[in-house]
């Protein structure tokens, strides 16, 4: 059973990623390294916006040739109730392992976030995270006229474990609410959608023999570029 606290948390290229302690520098540097080369592959070769499906194919097989051993997948579509939070739907989709951030803790610390660095750290998440784009003219979202500006959002988070597992969560939807500064704690109406709620839960572990042949090529592809994609988040822990 998972006893760890969460100690460090970085939002990595749009991705929250929260380290369990006790945290190794050199495995903490060569998970936020692999991922965040994963995350730049993926979505050089798709928008992940309009192509959410190739996109999410694409970052799944970058991250098992990066050096991520896939251990599971859980792939989830729609939603039944009227309305749904983010963070709820993120809970659904953790493994047994990371059962600790069950009940309502995710959702205070994902709730908290935005308030806590209600400044730089949120903007950089929703500009990365969200995009805002007119409709294709003549869909249908329920009762509502999708000539109405159209939302599209993808969200992640990421838990690490010293044992070096990672579980991926990401919740993908489009809708005709504004979206808000805080996308992980905002309600959303079903009948706003346009199209279904997708969301994965990938859990993997970094497999040291297979990225230390990748480690110096996505070191050197990454110097110029992780202080800009990488930001560390303090004070934050759940």
């Amino acid at each position: 059973m998972m006893t760890q606290d969460i100690v460090e948390t970085y939002l990595n290229d749009g991705v929250l990623m929260m380290f369990a302690a006790p945290v190794d520098q050199a495995f903490k540097r060569d998970a936020m390294d692999s991922s965040l080369y994963a995350q730049l592959a993926a979505s050089k070769q798709h928008d992940r916006f309009t192509h959410y499906r190739e996109w999410q194919t694409t970052l799944l097989k970058a991250m098992t040739t990066f050096g991520w051993l896939r251990l599971d997948l859980s792939d989830k579509h729609g939603i039944t109730d009227e309305t749904f939070v983010v963070a709820e739907r993120l809970r659904e989709l953790l493994p047994d392992s990371f059962a600790f951030l069950r009940g309502k803790k995710l959702d205070t610390f994902l709730a908290s976030l935005c308030v806590t660095h209600a400044s730089k750290i949120a903007q950089v998440m929703v500009a990365q995270d969200a995009q805002v784009a007119a409709s294709p003219s003549g869909s249908k979202a329920g009762n509502a006229s999708c000539a109405e500006p159209v939302s599209s959002v993808v969200l992640q988070v990421a838990f690490v474990l010293p044992s070096r597992q990672k579980v991926l969560l990401c919740v993908a939807f489009e809708t005709l609410e504004p979206v808000a500064a805080n996308p992980f704690a905002q309600r959303l109406t079903k009948s706003r959608l346009v199209g279904e709620v997708r969301s994965f839960g990938f859990v993997g572990t970094l497999d040291d023999l297979r990225y230390a042949q990748f480690r110096e090529r996505v070191d050197a592809a990454l110097a110029g570029k992780r202080a800009g994609l990488s930001h560390a988040i303090q004070g934050v822990e759940p």
